[in-house]
């Protein structure tokens, strides 16, 4: 048995809601994070131009909530460089799954969206310190400017710092 009208709005609600603060306006030309159901299965991906034609966006998988209907139970998952789903061992499970949105918004491992989208800013290009306990700054902002694909990692005033 496939979702509910009720469980799809829920849904909606909640893993919708964060796909739109993680797809604002002024960078949905270069930056959507969007979800899919099918099933018991909610993925979500992100959406970029093209690195070599951005008239064409390509699609990477960010994660995946699976529904157990008989242990009342959602699971999530992170895909791997092998491109297979992993389970995500910080908190492979819960019965709720706004707890694990939550998890995945946060990303606190770079598990879902990198570990350098995870805090980026929205203030000007500059690095900003952030206290980090490995000396490194991975705290960027304006993304609009330094997030597109993967360029923001060659921008010159990003350049200097070594991870």
């Amino acid at each position: 048995m496939t979702f509910s009208e009720v469980e799809l709005k829920y849904i909606e609600n909640v893993v919708g809601k964060m796909c739109k603060r993680r797809s604002p306006g002024h960078l949905r030309h270069q930056l959507r994070t969007v979800y899919v159901v099918e099933g018991h299965d909610v993925t979500v991906y992100q959406e970029r131009p093209n690195w070599n034609n951005p008239r064409e966006w390509t699609t990477s998988s960010a994660a995946k909530f699976k529904y157990n209907r008989k242990q009342n139970v959602w699971k999530l998952y992170w895909m791997g460089q092998n491109q297979k789903w992993h389970s995500y061992g910080p908190l492979p499970e819960s019965i709720r799954i706004d707890k694990l949105v939550v998890e995945v918004d946060n990303d606190p491992h770079g598990a879902f969206f990198g570990s350098m989208t995870e805090r980026i800013q929205s203030s000007d290009l500059l690095p900003h310190s952030n206290n980090s306990p490995s000396g490194v700054d991975r705290t960027f902002s304006n993304p609009s400017k330094c997030y597109r694909g993967l360029d923001f990692l060659t921008h010159e005033s990003l350049l200097d710092i070594s991870l």
